[in-house]
Protein backbone atom coordinates (compact mmCIF):
# COMPACT_ATOMS: atom_id res chain seq x y z
CA UNK A 1 0.00 0.00 0.00
CA UNK A 2 1.28 3.48 -0.86
CA UNK A 3 0.66 6.24 1.67
CA UNK A 4 -0.08 9.60 0.07
CA UNK A 5 0.11 12.75 2.16
CA UNK A 6 0.31 16.47 1.54
CA UNK A 7 -1.80 18.72 3.73
CA UNK A 8 -1.76 18.94 7.54
CA UNK A 9 -5.57 18.85 7.30
CA UNK A 10 -5.99 15.45 5.62
CA UNK A 11 -6.55 12.47 7.90
CA UNK A 12 -5.21 9.99 8.64
CA UNK A 13 -1.67 10.92 7.49
CA UNK A 14 -1.79 14.64 8.21
CA UNK A 15 1.03 14.32 10.74
CA UNK A 16 3.50 13.48 7.93
CA UNK A 17 3.24 17.01 6.51
CA UNK A 18 6.01 19.52 7.35
CA UNK A 19 3.19 21.92 8.25
CA UNK A 20 1.60 19.58 10.79
CA UNK A 21 1.45 21.31 14.18
CA UNK A 22 3.59 18.80 16.02
CA UNK A 23 6.19 21.10 17.49
CA UNK A 24 9.45 20.13 19.12
CA UNK A 25 12.33 21.65 21.02
CA UNK A 26 15.82 21.59 19.51
CA UNK A 27 18.87 23.12 21.17
CA UNK A 28 16.61 25.01 23.56
CA UNK A 29 14.47 26.54 20.79
CA UNK A 30 10.83 25.54 20.29
CA UNK A 31 9.83 25.00 16.66
CA UNK A 32 6.05 24.73 16.07
CA UNK A 33 6.40 22.60 12.91
CA UNK A 34 9.14 20.72 11.10
CA UNK A 35 8.77 23.29 8.28
CA UNK A 36 10.13 25.90 10.69
CA UNK A 37 13.24 23.72 11.07
CA UNK A 38 13.61 23.38 7.29
CA UNK A 39 13.45 27.17 6.86
CA UNK A 40 15.92 27.81 9.70
CA UNK A 41 18.42 25.42 8.14
CA UNK A 42 18.45 27.44 4.92
CA UNK A 43 20.31 30.15 6.83
CA UNK A 44 22.27 28.12 9.39
CA UNK A 45 25.45 29.89 10.40
CA UNK A 46 24.50 33.26 8.94
CA UNK A 47 22.55 34.57 12.04
CA UNK A 48 20.44 36.79 9.77
CA UNK A 49 18.37 36.08 6.70
CA UNK A 50 18.08 39.70 5.67
CA UNK A 51 20.82 42.30 5.64
CA UNK A 52 19.83 45.93 5.40
CA UNK A 53 20.62 47.46 2.04
CA UNK A 54 20.65 51.11 1.09
CA UNK A 55 17.44 52.50 -0.38
CA UNK A 56 13.78 52.42 0.47
CA UNK A 57 12.43 50.40 -2.44
CA UNK A 58 9.04 48.79 -2.01
CA UNK A 59 9.19 45.04 -1.44
CA UNK A 60 6.32 43.07 -2.97
CA UNK A 61 5.60 39.34 -2.74
CA UNK A 62 4.65 38.70 -6.36
CA UNK A 63 2.20 35.89 -5.60
CA UNK A 64 -0.74 36.13 -8.01
CA UNK A 65 -2.81 33.57 -6.08
CA UNK A 66 -2.23 35.09 -2.64
CA UNK A 67 -4.14 38.25 -1.76
CA UNK A 68 -3.10 38.29 1.89
CA UNK A 69 0.67 37.65 1.92
CA UNK A 70 1.18 38.64 -1.72
CA UNK A 71 0.00 41.23 -4.21
CA UNK A 72 -2.60 38.98 -5.83
CA UNK A 73 -3.22 38.61 -9.55
CA UNK A 74 -4.41 42.18 -9.99
CA UNK A 75 -1.96 43.88 -7.60
CA UNK A 76 -4.66 44.70 -5.04
CA UNK A 77 -3.52 42.16 -2.45
CA UNK A 78 -2.41 43.15 1.06
CA UNK A 79 1.25 42.20 0.39
CA UNK A 80 1.60 41.08 4.01
CA UNK A 81 5.04 39.53 3.50
CA UNK A 82 6.41 42.58 1.72
CA UNK A 83 5.05 44.88 4.42
CA UNK A 84 6.66 42.76 7.14
CA UNK A 85 9.99 42.76 5.33
CA UNK A 86 9.92 46.54 4.95
CA UNK A 87 9.11 46.89 8.67
CA UNK A 88 11.99 44.54 9.50
CA UNK A 89 14.30 46.62 7.31
CA UNK A 90 13.31 49.79 9.18
CA UNK A 91 13.85 48.13 12.57
CA UNK A 92 17.27 46.82 11.57
CA UNK A 93 18.30 50.29 10.43
CA UNK A 94 17.19 51.80 13.75
CA UNK A 95 19.28 49.24 15.63
CA UNK A 96 22.35 50.16 13.61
Amino acid sequence: MTIYFYSPHESPYDSFSNFSRHGFKLDGVYLPTSEHYVQVQKFAGTLARFTPRPGDESIVENAPGDYYWGCGANGNGKNGLGVLLMELRALRREQG
